[in-house]
């Protein structure tokens, strides 16, 4: 027999939908779900009744201190519906989870010895790295649409999602986007010792930069032609892993690259 608490997962999008990826309060892209009126007061899987809260703002609601209506009220109008990126969340990683793969492809560094390292590096822009901070590694992660838009952002370890995909979702330590029911665009996980990327793309707005294509295709992207593939490399060593450069820019590639291409 079915669980009776348990929310069906088109009712479930249809709330992240509304909420637009994030708590209806203060707009963090981690979130639980919620029922306004309690479901063992008799509340209902009603996406009306449902919402999405963070941590602290459910566990504020749990305690009796947020009134009920200014919870419902929330919904009616969620603060990320105001903007075209959620709030933020920190996302906090120790010294030693520095990695970073690609499919198959592993990027590490010696990153205590330089207080850095970058992953890709397009055109004068880091789409995926880590920098030191009293001990900490913050990291920078930007993924995007073919045509350059943020669908997921970290800057300095605050993550934040787009509010105008059709649907993102956490399930434990993985994030899925969406742009239909059938069709997956990014995919990773934040696990114990690496971050990993299943699918997704790096580019900028000229479309240079990085695509996961699956578990096993990595291509390196000018204009959104593969220029190379990368499947199951592992690239040490350096403070930059991937660089992309376009030829007409009076750039300099950065110092410690493993693998530098022109476009």
């Amino acid at each position: 027999m079915p669980d009776a608490r348990h929310i069906p997962e088109a009712v479930k999008r249809a709330v992240r939908q509304h909420c637009k990826f994030g708590c209806a309060i203060c707009g963090s892209p981690i979130w639980d779900y919620d029922h306004i009126d309690d479901f063992a007061e008799g509340g209902t899987h009603d996406p009306d009744n449902l919402i999405l809260l963070c941590p602290n703002h459910h566990g504020e609601k749990t305690r009796g201190m947020l009134d009920r209506e200014l919870v419902r009220s929330f919904r009616a109008t969620p603060t990320n519906a105001k903007n075209e990126m959620s709030g933020v969340r920190t996302i906090l990683r120790a010294s030693d989870q520095s990695a970073l793969i690609l499919g198959e492809t592993i990027l590490t560094s010696r990153i205590a010895e330089t207080g850095y390292f970058t992953g890709i590096w397009v055109n004068g822009h880091i789409l995926l790295g880590y920098q030191i901070e009293d001990g900490r590694l913050l990291l920078d992660m930007t993924l995007t649409t073919r045509d350059g838009n943020v669908v997921f952002e970290v800057c300095g370890g605050e993550a934040r999602v787009s509010t105008g995909v059709w649907d993102v979702n956490w399930v434990g330590n993985t994030l899925s986007v969406r742009s239909t029911d059938h069709q997956i665009d990014t995919l990773l996980t934040f696990g114990h010792k690496a971050i990993r990327v299943y699918k997704g793309l790096f580019v900028d707005r000229q479309g240079c930069g990085v695509e996961v294509l699956s578990e096993h295709r990595v291509a390196l992207l000018c204009n959104m032609r593969p220029m190379s593939w990368f499947d199951g490399a592992h690239l040490d060593g350096g403070s930059v892993s991937f660089a992309l450069l376009e030829r007409n820019l009076e750039i300099e590639p950065p110092k410690g690259v493993v693998y530098l291409r022109g476009c």
